[in-house]
């Protein structure tokens, strides 16, 4: 079964399937407070949606920052290879892990899932553009 929610805060609607004791629940935006750095972060209805497609229970204790840091220390990685820039659309910190080169923008999570999708639908429309073009012979 699919699940249509309403999008709110830049997060496009998408058809996404969710386990059927689920579909009586509402999915709205919720802030919640990181467990680590105690500010605030978002929890998505897109991220709502995976957690509940991937069977996720818990909602998350850490924003994205946090999160991040907490991966790459578990990994054995060196902290120093992460970077905290300015996202290129919204402007907000994030933490990255890599060190950005300057000549490609560096977006925050909810900024790169959005230019993912709107890639994917720019694809999807040239893809079909180019099926309805006759070929040149």
């Amino acid at each position: 079964m699919t699940l249509n929610v309403d999008s709110r805060a830049g997060d496009d609607c998408a058809q996404t399937p969710i386990p059927s004791r689920y579909l009586a629940m509402t999915l709205d935006e919720k802030i919640l407070t990181c467990r680590d750095c105690n500010n605030p972060f978002s929890f998505s209805i897109g991220e709502q949606e995976f957690f509940l497609q991937k069977g996720l229970k818990n909602e998350p204790k850490r924003c994205p920052n946090c999160r991040l840091v907490m991966r790459v220390q578990r990994n054995g990685d060196d902290l120093n290879r992460t970077s905290e820039v300015s996202c290129a659309s919204c402007g907000i910190p994030t933490r990255v892990p890599f060190r950005p080169k300057g000549y490609r923008p560096v977006y925050c999570v909810c900024c790169f899932q959005n230019k993912k999708k709107e890639d994917k639908e720019e694809e999807s429309s040239n893809i079909s553009t180019a099926e309805l073009q006759p070929a040149l012979v």
